[in-house]
């Protein structure tokens, strides 16, 4: 039988690169939209 560790959900925060794409920088926007916090979008 496997152990099952449990862990419960917390805030995220930190950085990430995404390559340039219409359909990545549309994502990122839409992420950054709905964190209701604000945001800085670079090299899109």
């Amino acid at each position: 039988m496997e152990n099952i560790k449990y862990i419960p959900p917390g805030r995220l925060s930190g950085k990430i690169s995404l390559p340039a794409s219409k359909s990545i920088t549309h994502r990122l926007l839409v992420m950054a939209a709905l964190s209701g916090k604000p945001c800085t979008i670079r090299n899109p």
